[in-house]
């Protein structure tokens, strides 16, 4: 669980670093067609733009991510930044074989 609250932290640094992309509402979906070097989306900030590269490590045949944070502003915890909360739909052989709790353990470890 440490490992994986300092991987998240190291991921939104990196995407606070990353550029100053105004927040978007919009879903982004890639697919196996699409570049898998550098994936990023318009659609996303630069936090969702951090995931979906970081996720490219599990070498998804279809990846989609959806950024939700518009539907849970004034909740606690959010910083109103406009990127807290996201849906993931992933498609990815490197879950072959896994029961459903190890598929989820497998992303949070990313």
């Amino acid at each position: 669980l440490k490992s994986m609250k300092e991987k998240a932290l190291a991921l939104d640094a990196a995407a606070r670093e990353g550029g100053d992309a105004a927040p978007k509402d919009e879903s982004s979906s890639s697919t196996a067609d699409e570049s898998s070097e550098g994936a990023s989306d318009p659609n996303l900030g630069p936090k969702g733009n951090a995931i979906l590269a970081a996720l490219q490590a599990l070498k998804p045949t279809s990846v989609k991510l959806t950024d939700n944070s518009h539907q849970h502003a004034g909740h606690a915890g959010n910083d109103m930044d406009g990127e807290s909360h996201f849906e993931l739909q992933i498609v990815s052989d490197a879950f072959d074989g896994l029961n459903l709790v190890k598929r989820h353990k497998l992303v949070y470890m990313i």
